[in-house]
């Protein structure tokens, strides 16, 4: 990570008081899922969700977070929101673990080769990158999570009472089977994330 934060050519402040912890720093480099946060007056508030391999999302000096945009399902609501309104919020979780992290602040959208070469993944760079410039941050333990039992479920899990995405979308978009939509999303997610 130090290596990152002086690959990336972050501004420094002197005086800046650093909200993101050492604590905060570690639970932010194992955590493989996070919830965004954005939105305009316009659209209202939108959540989407980013996850990939623990440390996806790199930490700087200053308060600095970066996660890249990666191609995932080419949606760009959060870029659009940024350009109109860039407060947002990130909110990550770790599997097995209560709490949650939430860091919000002012975001901007970053095209840099370096900086984008350092969040590859699978030999790919991201398209873009979100820099975060927290201006707060706090950890919670979350009742919630933890009554849910969500890291944990039930073995009369309801799970397997949902349907499949593949079976949502075929019904949503139509011209294809269940089964064809099932083989079509998994296939994505195989070769179209990165």
């Amino acid at each position: 990570m130090a290596e990152f934060a002086e690959k990336a050519v972050l501004s420094t402040t002197p005086d800046a008081v650093e909200l993101l912890t050492a604590e905060f720093k570690s639970f932010i480099t194992k955590s493989p899922f996070l919830f965004i946060v954005s939105g305009t007056k316009q659209t209202g508030v939108d959540i989407s969700p980013r996850g990939d391999a623990p440390g996806f999302v790199k930490t700087g000096r200053n308060n600095k977070l970066f996660l890249p945009d990666r191609v995932g399902n080419n949606r760009v609501d959060t870029l659009c929101n940024i350009l109109t309104d860039p407060s947002i919020a990130l909110i990550f979780l770790v599997p097995g673990r209560p709490e949650m992290l939430t860091v919000s602040g002012k975001a901007r959208i970053l095209i840099n080769e370096q900086l984008l070469s350092l969040l590859a993944s699978n030999g790919k760079p991201p398209k873009s990158a979100i820099e975060l410039t927290a201006t707060a941050a706090t950890m919670q333990h979350s009742i919630a999570i933890e009554y849910s039992d969500f890291w944990r479920p039930k073995k009369n899990d309801q799970l397997a009472q949902l349907a499949s995405f593949g079976e949502i979308l075929a019904d949503q978009v139509g011209g294809m089977t269940k089964e064809e939509a099932t083989e079509f999303v998994d296939e994505s997610y195989e070769q179209r994330l990165y």
